[in-house]
């Protein structure tokens, strides 16, 4: 009862002219090759931006009602007798989330006359960008699903397409550790301490001191190093002369400080990651 009911109140929406889809700009998607035409709706609300000004100068403040709580509609229905409008409220004040539609202290309610300004202002469904695949475009055939003969003839290697049944045997197995350590006047002196695991690369490491809630930043509080003559990545140096960013922690831990060290490795009997020190999306690679 509740799809029929929720079909029923969709198709309806759709015919009024105040349905937001009516206010966002539009593309089309054309495969000539398939015969697929398909209408992408945009992201910016088009109409609203251009008269974003006229909007706010016609527009008041209302205090917020705690029923309000993530309920834009109810705002939309009490102020316009519809519910229609809740997108409106959202977008107006600026508010991404029905989520963070909580404990305001006032609303931006715009007028009704400003709201039919809108609608002379809204998109035309005739006003589309028109987009068309090109039969060797190989950036568009993420669009094409399930996998079609005609593209699986033009991708290279298409005859090593498995059976989606086919176990797939991962290289690695990556496990996400975490190491703690009690710093001592050795530790201090050192200026480091060195971890279980080396870290698949910089980006997976996140270092915070004590009970601080705040990340230290890699390259200008520490840096991931290897043990000195060897090939074991696992140092984690706050050394000022190791930090080339920044001063590194020398004169900010303290005998007893907790250091909590979280990253990524890859589990004892995967085959060596070879280019653990390209793949890192960090400062360094």
């Amino acid at each position: 009862m509740s799809d029929k009911y929720i079909d029923v109140e969709a198709a309806r929406n759709t015919k009024l002219i105040s349905e937001i889809d009516n206010f966002r700009n539009r593309y089309i998607d054309i495969d000539s090759t398939l015969g697929l035409t398909v209408i992408f709706p945009g992201f910016e609300i088009t109409s609203v931006e251009k008269n974003l000004y006229l909007i706010y100068s016609d527009s008041t403040k209302v205090d917020f009602k705690s029923n309000w709580n993530m309920r834009p509609d109810y705002v939309s229905f009490e102020q316009y007798g519809t519910v229609i409008y809740w997108w409106l409220i959202l977008n107006i004040n600026r508010i991404d989330s029905i989520e963070d539609f909580v404990d305001l202290d006032e609303v931006i309610i715009p007028s009704f006359r400003s709201i039919q300004s809108l609608v002379a202002e809204r998109i035309s469904r005739s006003d589309f960008d028109k987009n068309e695949f090109v039969n060797n475009s190989a950036a568009k055939y993420y669009k094409r699903y399930p996998l079609d003969m005609i593209e699986a003839d033009t991708i290279e290697g298409a005859e090593l397409l498995v059976e989606t049944n086919t176990p797939i045997v991962p290289v690695c197995t990556l496990e996400e550790k975490v190491d703690t350590f009690t710093l001592d006047a050795t530790d201090l002196t050192n200026a480091y301490v060195d971890l279980t695991y080396p870290p698949i690369n910089y980006s997976s490491l996140s270092l915070l001191i004590g009970d601080y809630t705040t990340v230290q930043s890699y390259g200008y509080d520490y840096i991931l190093k290897y043990v000195p003559n060897t090939t074991n990545l696992v140092r984690i140096s706050w050394s000022a002369d190791d930090c080339p960013l920044g001063n590194g922690m020398e004169f900010l831990l303290e005998d007893g400080n907790t250091l909590t060290i979280t990253y990524v490795y890859a589990q004892e009997g995967c085959e060596e990651c070879t280019d653990r020190d390209t793949v890192d999306g960090g400062v360094f690679s």
